[in-house]
């Protein structure tokens, strides 16, 4: 963030600034001295007892009125700085002048009602005096909420005010009195992820807002809305809409730890199954597009958008839904993960989400026709890479603990044996496949299952995903 490079005080004594405090001199010569950055923490007795709604209504204009280009650098860069730090938090006295002022706050309302594009610094101080505001006092809300709500989405195409809608949206819906312009407002945003221009913008507010109950409760009743945009052709609205997806399920996932009767609403349940047919078709389509090797670093949106459909898929499975299980067997999903993941065994993000699925997967009824699978993948991919070795092998040792054989197999197996190469570490790995006798020798015969003198909580996925099996 730009600002105004102001003097050290290295170069000059504390003194030298109290002597002029004391002189009493007018408002815009404290703005414009040349310490008064470097002091203005200590600021705070001289601008309560001096500070009058005309200066404040000239801070509120210095970020909120663009400088024309004959401007100083001064008015330019320096005063709107300075007034972004006067006018927040660190003052609430400033705040609550503002806050009990009708004119001053329609003079800072002022600001969105402009046709133009604003810029995207002052738009930045402006955003963080308002939800500055809004987190002391209802008053600029009912103001913003008592007007047609176009003027406030005019401007979502700019970042710096996703922050203000977000706190709009979280503050209304917990208001009896706003709720409703709330509901409207948050339906702009979810109708603004099928834009190609407004869906990023539209995916950050979401994405931030969506843990909140209140949030929430309002976005699972527009989950269709949101489904029906994964059957448009744009890269970004595709990715934005399934990130906002991972985020519903995530939260879902939550609510889980809370109440087992909450995970997997049958809304969004049906929606899933409805829509593997087209998280097929996307994962199917453009094969040879680059996975990114993490989630910030996508090289394009075709490969995000896959990416974002494995941790979909990941979390989906956990829900032991038999209708999501019995749509993945008929769309055969699970060839395609695995077709996915071998034209990409060396991406490690994708390796973490990948093996996460599996070890679900091998506690469902999908088990029995998904063993060989993975035990295939284990042989043909993360034997021979050091960073996969030990996950897989925690997963072979998870898969023998609720039941399936492949520890025999993958002791009798050549083409295992090959690829570890010799009896040293084929001894380790024998010791990791082991770890469920030296568990349950330390901890108990029924340790694992939470029951007999173990460790109740332990996270046997947790163990496995560590490599620590």
């Amino acid at each position: 963030m730009a600002y105004w490079p102001s003097g050290s005080l290295r170069d000059s004594s504390n003194s030298d600034f109290d002597i002029f405090l004391r002189s009493g001199p007018k408002f815009q010569d404290f703005l414009t001295h040349p310490l008064t950055l470097d002091e203005l923490p200590s600021c705070k007795n001289y601008l309560s007892q001096n500070v009058q709604k005309q200066d404040i209504s000239c801070l509120i204009s210095y970020i909120t009125i663009m400088p024309l280009e004959t401007d100083t650098n001064e008015r330019k860069y320096k005063l709107p700085y300075l007034s972004s730090k006067i006018l927040s938090e660190d003052y609430p006295d400033i705040l609550d002048i503002i806050n009990e002022d009708q004119e001053l706050l329609d003079s800072l309302l002022k600001y969105l009602k402009q046709s133009n594009p604003l810029n995207q610094l002052l738009t930045s101080y402006f955003t963080n005096l308002c939800t500055s505001l809004l987190s002391r006092d209802k008053q600029l809300l009912k103001m913003i909420f008592s007007t047609d709500l176009s003027f406030i989405l005019t401007h979502f195409a700019n970042r710096s005010l996703l922050e203000l809608y977000q706190c709009l949206i979280k503050k209304s819906l917990k208001s009896k009195n706003m709720k409703a312009k709330g509901q409207i407002l948050l339906s702009q945003v979810i109708e603004n992820l099928q834009s190609p221009e407004l869906c990023k913008n539209a995916q950050n507010v979401l994405g931030e807002i969506i843990f909140e109950d209140e949030v929430y409760n309002e976005i699972t009743e527009k989950i269709p809305e949101i489904f029906r945009n994964l059957n448009g052709k744009n890269e970004d609205v595709l990715t934005c809409s399934l990130k906002v997806i991972k985020s519903i399920l995530e939260k879902e996932k939550d609510l889980k730890k809370i109440d087992e009767d909450e995970w997997g609403k049958e809304e969004i349940i049906e929606n899933l199954c409805l829509n593997i047919g087209t998280f097929k078709r996307i994962l199917v389509s453009n094969f040879e597009n680059t996975l990114p090797t993490s989630m910030g670093g996508f090289i394009n949106p075709a490969g995000e958008k896959k990416l974002v459909i494995f941790e979909i898929l990941s979390i989906s499975v956990e829900t032991n839904k038999n209708s999501l299980y019995k749509k993945l067997e008929e769309e055969d999903l699970l060839n395609v993960l695995i077709e996915v993941f071998e034209m990409h065994p060396w991406n490690s993000f994708l390796h973490n989400i990948f093996v996460q699925f599996c070890i679900v997967v091998m506690q469902s009824s999908l088990a029995s026709s998904f063993s060989d699978k993975v035990l295939r993948i284990i042989k043909k991919y993360c034997l021979n890479t050091e960073f996969a070795y030990n996950k897989c092998l925690g997963l072979v040792a998870y898969c023998w603990k609720i039941g399936e054989n492949l520890v025999e197999k993958a002791k009798n197996d050549e083409d295992i044996a090959k690829v570890l190469g010799n009896d040293d570490k084929w001894e380790e790995i024998k010791g990791r496949i082991n770890w469920k006798a030296q568990f349950e020798e330390k901890y108990g015969n029924q340790a694992i299952s939470g029951q007999g003198n173990g460790p109740v909580n332990t996270n046997v996925q947790e163990v496995v995903m560590t490599g620590m099996c």
